[in-house]
């Protein structure tokens, strides 16, 4: 953990995050404004995470590509990830690349899974192979899920999947259990999910609410598994519950779900809400982002 002693704004925007109201949130943000305005090394992070949380990516992106053209070099995985968000591929790429170059070997997997996204198989597999060479704990349940997932290697998914399970790297639970459940063993597939969400995998209960949702027919079953999933603050659990509530009839609740999420930085919620709801979702979210400031 970084040393805040020397970085007081830093260190009282971090107290703030960990108050749970709108004025913290607010005071967090400034505190952290603050700090970058003073020169203090971890502010421009938070301040960045703050601004994704807000929904505010691409201005995020602007504030870290400063930073970044300007030599913090160790931002530069960071921005990868925002770009390869806003759609910025080619930015995504630049960034992802000098932050391996400048020795961040732990954005190997989230390179990998960029490169994944954009069909490039074979960069994908090395990426992969080289951040598990690293001691990436996530890198050996994503090649497993590259390989489910790609036409032709299922067989392999299998062979690797039964040889990464490990019960230290929870997440080869749920790419195992991706494996199992292409293969229609679905027993051994759900029984590896609840493992996986005991075990406290990344994205746990969104993995089982697919597995429910798409190989069980079960709505209710994936509904409760996308809630949970809000309570465990997973990635895009409000397009998840969103897309279900509307598949079930509940229109006005699924609006309210996309609209909060949307607010929160879930793009895909965002994307989602506009489609379905149009003018009136994009009113919406511009509307409470507004308010928030």
């Amino acid at each position: 953990m970084e040393d805040l002693d020397d970085q007081p704004f830093t260190a009282e925007g971090m107290r703030l995050r960990g108050e749970e109201n709108e004025d913290a949130d607010r005071l967090a943000r400034e505190a952290f404004a603050s700090g970058v305005a003073a020169g203090e090394r971890g502010a421009l992070h938070w301040l960045a995470v703050g601004l994704v949380e807000q929904g505010k990516y691409e201005e995020a992106f602007e504030v870290l590509r400063d930073a970044v053209d300007g030599g913090r070099h160790d931002l530069a995985g960071f921005l990868a990830d925002i770009a390869d968000d806003l759609g910025e591929y080619e930015a995504a790429e630049r960034y992802y690349n000098l932050a391996v170059e400048a020795g961040g070997l732990c954005v190997l997997n989230d390179f990998a899974v960029f490169l994944s996204d954009q069909g490039r198989f074979d960069e994908a597999v090395s990426a992969y192979e080289k951040a598990i060479e690293a001691g990436d704990a996530l890198a050996p349940g994503g090649l497993v899920t590259l390989y489910t997932e790609t036409p032709g290697f299922l067989r392999k998914a299998l062979e690797f999947g039964e040889w990464f399970l490990d019960e230290q790297k929870p997440n080869t639970l749920s790419a195992l259990a991706g494996v199992y459940s292409r293969l229609g063993r679905l027993d051994e597939a759900e029984r590896l999910n609840h493992k996986a969400i005991e075990l406290g995998a990344p994205r746990a209960h969104t993995l089982l609410g697919h597995f429910l949702r798409d190989s069980r027919g079960d709505l209710e079953g994936a509904e409760r598994e996308f809630r949970l999933a809000q309570g465990n603050d997973e990635p895009n659990w409000g397009y998840n519950l969103g897309l279900i509530l509307l598949d079930t009839a509940r229109e006005q609740e699924a609006f309210d779900v996309l609209k909060h999420s949307a607010e929160w930085g879930d793009l895909e919620a965002g994307q989602l809400l506009d489609s379905v709801f149009g003018d009136e979702g994009s009113a919406s979210s511009e509307s409470a982002g507004s308010d928030r400031e």
